[in-house]
This record gives C-alpha cells, structure tokens and sequence, in this order.
C-alpha cells in the first residue's frame, strides 16, 4: 500500500493497526478463557478402565474413547486407564481374603496406583457419572480364587464408591472368554466366568460384556490365534467398542427422569399449597412441583373422568379413542403412554382409580393391557 507510512522515516506518523491486532488478540484470548472456564464448570463424565492383561492390551484411543466422546462430546469425557498383566484381583481389593489362603502382602497396592490418577484426571471437576470398566480375573482363575471372585469385586466396587463418595457407579465387567472351558490349565476358569454374569446381573448399574469371539485372528506379533488367552488386534478394538456402547446404556439409564402423574377428580388449579391456596396443604405435590417440572396451560380433554383419562392415557380426542362418557372401556389396541414408556426402557405402574377398563386379572382391558407392570386399581 503506497499509503503505508515510510518506517525508516523518524517523522512518519505512528500506526495505529498495531492496537487493533492487540486488541483482536486480546479478545481470542479472553474467548478462550471462557471457553475453558465453561468446560471446566461443566459436569464431566468418568469412565475408570482397568484389570489385567486383556485391559493392558486394549488402547483407549482405538475405539473406547472415539465412541463415548461421540456420543457425549470430547470436552465432556474423562478417560482414565490403568492395567498390569498376570494380577489377582486382591492387587485392588484391600480386604481381600479366602479361607485356607495366606494374606496376600501387596493388597490393593494396584488400587492405590489407580485411584492417584483419577484424583489427578478429575482434578476438582464435578462428575455427571462414573463408570467402572473392569477386565480381570485370569489370574484368579488360574490360583484357584474363583470362590470369593464376586465378593471380592462387590467390596472392589464398594472401595472406589467410597473414595469417590458415589453411591450411583456404573460397573461394565469383560467376562472371561472361552479360552479354557474344560478348567485344564486355568482350574477356576468357569467359576470366575459365572461369578462375572452372576454378579452383573444383580448388582444395579453393572452388565457384563461378551468376548467369546475377540480371541480370534490375528494377534500383534502377525501370528493367527484361536481361542487364545489374550484377543487379536481386531478383538481389542472390538471390546473398546463394546465397553463403550454398554458404559453409554448406563449413563442414559442414570440420566432418564422419573415420571409421576398425579390425576384427581374435582382438584381444581388452585386447589394445592404450590399454587397459593390459603389452608389446603399439600407438602408432598409442593415438593414435587418444587424438584420437577410445573405446567401451568393443563387443559383437560373432558368434564368428567373416563375420557379425560383416555385423553391423557393415548393422546388422543376421547372420540377416537371412543371413551366418550365415564365408566367406558378403552379398547384393548390403544397405543397408551405406558407402552411408549416401556418400548424406552421404563418400568410403569398405576394406582388407584383408573376408570377405564376392568381390575380383573385375566381381562384384556385391565392395566397390565395397558401397558403396565405393575398396578393396583379400585
């Protein structure tokens, strides 16, 4: 630009668009704060990975991470792994024991190698949920320890939800594959196996993932394995996929709201403590209109009972739903509230008045047609 001041010139006139970058530099600066400040403030999900040999073999970054931080977003996903190969797991548990086995010197020393680095990962930042991801047991199946396996994985889980002060940890436990289903080499192979299903299926918040194909093809070292002690290549990637799929399951399970309605007879707007009325109390409805959602607009679809229910039941005119006056039937093929709610995963109940159809157990027209669980009707 021939207008640009000469700068070898001692007269010429400062330049003024030094100031304007420092200032656009300030600003990106200042964004940036922001920006991580508001990472920072944000609850983070925790997934804790860790076991033996089969843990140690499988990285994170392959498969597991790409897909949870897909899912819930990079910025809000904390990854923290630590394995060692050929481990008990009395190397987590601190109170490990087992009747005729001497105490083991080095319990929980693993644990504690652990634990120091999800404190440092965490860091402060608030949690929206944590995840244990446990791959272990070989070593137990191998010693002959598969008696106290499951008790010693309540009290491992049991420890971290104490030094994390949760009481809502999500477990996803690897079972052991099919390496040794006849017990040759490993004798308390099968036992610790069962023990991982068993354990899963009763403890709230924990599923057990398959392996039984991932120790198939090719391992690391380009040799072909078939039923081996350890997974192939592919066979890692595959389980960092599945642990993640099965860790995202639980988190939408944690994450799902709660849904009571509350329908009665002549209660009118005004007729509760929430909304004002002058000596009707009503402290439970207060509460739950204080942690919950209030809507104000609620109009009912009828002036009297059954079809106001069918209405609110299927979402549909009590017209179509042909419940036009009370103490009508609702047809058997209606898609209801109820049957959406268990096609998303949730256990449905209703009690009391119902107005609709039958409290025989065995008509087509009762509650459990309705798509509930579990129900007590006048």
């Amino acid at each position: 630009d021939t207008n640009l001041p000469d700068l070898g010139d001692p007269k010429a006139a400062p330049m003024s668009f030094p100031k304007t970058l420092l200032l656009i530099g300030l600003l990106a600066t200042t964004s940036e704060v922001v920006a991580q400040e508001t990472v920072a403030n944000q609850p983070a999900h925790l997934f804790i990975l860790s076991g033996q040999s089969n843990m140690a073999g499988l990285d994170p970054n392959a498969s597991f991470t790409p897909t949870v931080a897909m899912k819930l977003g990079e910025e809000n996903v904390i990854v923290v792994k630590d394995a060692k190969g050929g481990q008990p797991i009395h190397r987590w548990y601190k109170d490990w024991q087992m009747e005729g086995a001497a105490a083991p010197k080095t319990r929980g020393a693993l644990y504690d190698r652990l634990i120091k680095k999800v404190r440092a990962a965490i860091d402060h930042r608030k949690l929206a949920s944590v995840t244990f991801v446990w791959m272990q047991g070989e070593r137990d199946a191998r010693e002959k320890f598969g008696p106290v396996y499951a008790e010693s994985l309540q009290g491992l889980l049991n420890q971290l939800s104490s030094d994390l002060s949760r009481n809502d940890i999500n477990c996803v436990i690897g079972r052991l594959s099919d390496f040794d289903m006849a017990n040759k080499r490993y004798p308390h192979w099968t036992i610790v196996r069962d023990a991982q299903v068993e354990f899963a299926k009763k403890t709230p918040r924990c599923v057990w993932v398959d392996t039984d194909d991932l120790n198939d093809g090719m391992n690391r070292s380009g040799k072909p394995i078939k039923d081996d002690l350890h997974y192939a290549v592919k066979g890692y990637e595959s389980l960092g996929r599945r642990f993640a799929h099965k860790s995202i399951d639980l988190i939408k399970e944690i994450c799902r709201p709660n849904i009571i309605l509350v329908m009665a007879d002549d209660q009118g707007w005004g007729d509760v403590g929430y909304n004002g009325h002058p000596f009707v109390q009503t402290p439970e409805l207060d509460a739950m209109a204080k942690a919950g959602f209030v809507f104000d607009r609620f109009y009912a679809a009828a002036p009297v009972c059954s079809p106001t229910r069918a209405s609110v039941m299927t979402g549909r005119n009590p017209i179509r739903a042909k419940v036009t006056n009370h103490g009508r039937y609702m047809r058997p093929h209606e898609q209801t509230i109820a049957e959406s709610l268990k096609d998303a995963g949730y256990i449905t109940g209703i009690f009391g008045k119902v107005h609709l159809g039958s409290g025989q157990p065995d008509s087509p027209c009762n509650p459990s047609g309705m798509g509930f669980d579990e129900w007590v009707v006048g």
